[in-house]
């Protein structure tokens, strides 16, 4: 399975960003079509507003030295996985989508490595066997799963600083 998101956008300033396009994902548990707006706002040097609506909308407040970025952000993740049961031979799809509150610290650990950490509360909106993949799929069996917590790290990596000045 694959997701993606072509979106043209402009930089109305130095503050100021939007952009807009279609979205091609499993949000919502199912293979599904939708449009996006981007918006991105500074409000000074520390405080921003990050949002690819309606897929995630993000509090930003980073450090004076730019090595630490704090996020409260509520983002709609999904999947969706194809099943065969031992017992036949069709398959059937297990589609799943929740809403999760977050709260994230990035932390630089060099010019080019970070690692992250996140936790806060996921609540469910589906996880659903259906006959195919698509938003109009007959549910065979419909869950209901109480809220959960949520934690992860990362590590991961960026352009180097010195990459993106001579752009």
């Amino acid at each position: 399975r694959f997701s993606i998101s072509p979106l043209v956008g402009w930089k109305k300033n130095a503050y100021v960003s939007y952009a807009f396009g279609l979205a091609y994902s499993y949000s919502f548990g199912r293979r599904s079509i939708y449009p996006l707006i981007a918006y991105n706002k500074s409000f000074d040097n520390q405080w921003g507003l990050e949002s690819i609506l309606p897929a995630e909308i993000k509090l930003r407040y980073s450090t004076l030295n730019l090595k630490n970025y704090f996020y409260l952000k509520t983002e709609l993740a999904g999947s969706n996985y194809s099943v065969r049961l031992s017992d036949q031979q069709s398959l059937v799809y297990l589609n799943k989508s929740e809403v999760r509150f977050l709260l994230t610290w990035e932390r630089e650990v060099h010019d080019w490595l970070w690692f992250s950490i996140e936790g806060g509360m996921r609540t469910n909106i589906n996880f659903d066997l259906a006959n195919t993949p698509d938003i109009n799929a007959d549910v065979i069996v419909e869950n209901q799963l109480n809220n959960a917590l949520v934690l992860s790290f990362s590590i991961f990596a960026v352009p180097p600083r010195k990459l993106l000045k001579e752009l």
